[in-house]
Parts: C-alpha cells; sequence; structure tokens
C-alpha cells in the first residue's frame, strides 16, 4: 500500500514537472540569445553550472519531451568542445539510467504483461543480438531518446548492461551535437547563421543515422558469424 502510495505520489510530480517544463522556452532562439549570459554564469559558478546541467538532464529524461538534442547542443554552446563533450555524455548517460529505472519500478510489471505482444520484437532483437540490439538503437534514432528508455526498462535488459551500452552508443551523436552547439558561439547576427561551417555541423546531425547502417550492419554480421561456427 505504502509503495503504491509513493508511485502515484511519484507520477504526480512528475505530471507537475513536465507542465511546468512545458511553460519554459526551449527554442532554438532563446538558446542563441542566452549565449553571453550563461557563459558569465559559468565562469562564475563553473562547478555549480555542471551539477546544474546535470539536473536538467536528469529531468528532461522522465519528462515526455524530446530535450536531450537540445541540451546536448546547448552543453557544447555554453562549455565549449571538450567539456561539453564529456558533460552532455555523462548527463546523459545519468538521464537514461533513472529514465530507466523509474520506468521499472514505477511499470515494470503491470505494463510488461499488458503489452507483451508489442514488446515482443525488442525482446526477439536482445535475444538475437544481445546488447547489440541496444547500441543499434543508440546509434541509429529509430525511436526517441526519451522513448528507448523505458521501453528497454520493460524487458529483462540488466541495468548495468543499460547503462553502459547506451553510454557507448551515445558517443557519435553527442560529439556531433556538442560540435554543432560549438558553432553557435560565434553567430552574433542572423547572417552568421549562413555559416559554412555551422549548416555542415546541422548536415553531419541529420546523415548520422544513414551513415551508422553500415558500421552497425558490419557489427551484426560479425556478431551472427562468432555465435555460429
Amino acid at each position: 500500500m505504502l509503495s503504491r502510495l509513493c508511485k502515484i505520489l511519484l507520477l504526480m510530480l512528475l505530471a507537475a514537472l513536465a507542465w511546468q517544463v512545458a511553460q519554459w522556452d526551449f527554442s532554438f532562439g532563446h538558446l542563441l540569445r542566452e549565449q553571453e549570459r550563461g557563459r558569465q554564469f559559468i565562469a562564475g559558478h563553473p562547478v555549480g553550472s555542471v551539477f546544474l546541467f546535470w539536473t536538467l538532464c536528469l529531468l528532461s529524461s522522465v519528462i515526455p519531451f524530446p530535450l536531450a538534442a537540445l541540451l546536448t547542443m546547448a552543453a557544447g554552446t555554453f562549455f565549449g568542445l571538450i567539456p561539453g563533450i564529456l558533460i552532455a555524455l555523462i548527463g546523459n548517460t545519468l538521464g537514461a539510467g533513472l529514465a530507466f529505472l523509474l520506468a521499472r519500478w514505477l511499470f515494470g510489471q503491470s505494463l510488461r504483461r499488458r503489452f507483451l505482444q508489442h514488446l515482443q520484437p525488442i525482446e526477439e532483437g536482445l535475444q538475437r543480438d544481445g546488447a547489440l540490439f541496444l547500441f543499434t538503437m543508440r546509434l541509429v534514432p529509430i525511436l526517441p531518446f526519451f522513448a528507448v528508455n523505458p521501453l528497454m526498462a520493460l524487458t529483462p535488459l540488466k541495468a548495468w548492461t543499460f547503462l553502459w551500452v547506451s553510454a557507448v552508443g551515445m558517443i557519435p551523436s553527442v560529439l556531433l551535437y556538442v560540435n554543432a552547439g560549438t558553432q553557435l558561439r560565434v553567430v552574433e547576427k542572423p547572417e552568421d547563421l549562413l555559416s559554412p561551417v555551422l549548416w555542415a555541423s546541422f548536415l553531419a546531425l541529420g546523415l548520422l543515422p544513414w551513415a551508422m547502417k553500415k558500421p552497425v550492419a558490419w557489427m551484426r554480421q560479425r556478431l551472427m558469424s562468432g555465435s555460429h561456427p
């Protein structure tokens, strides 16, 4: 009874949080306008700003809004390339882990029984490819970032496996998003949005799913050939 009450209260809290976040301005233009203020805050609070960013990653992971890409880009805009990559990768990994554990605790068995038939393709993929199946979903984002976490929580996949595979699988997209974010640092007027380097960064983001298909297919083929001598 106490556990059920805790779950209901947590769901109410998440609903209130989602409503509050929906009022915020997460637009691309807002990110551009707040660059200078954000960098000044980071210069004055270097450690606190990192923990604030990680907190935002954790919050964004447990509400049904696709904020991960914008936050990752913001890491490049405000922290720079190398620090931004490390900070964003840690934040996204922690956020994915929190969403996975919360979904498993809140809905695990009940939703699993209800949607067992719909989960069958995912479970078959995990049985066939193991962790490579999740790795593929991270490299080739067929489903949104925030949707993969709860879906995987409904499968028998171990939490630690989910965490490290997600971290490794997110590296290419984090690199590209953070790099795109660093290009926004030089945008001071509308004409700067026409920068070839900036557009090349966004083009690379769009091509990532297609670029990853062949490496993933090669890894799957190697895995299958190794398991069937």
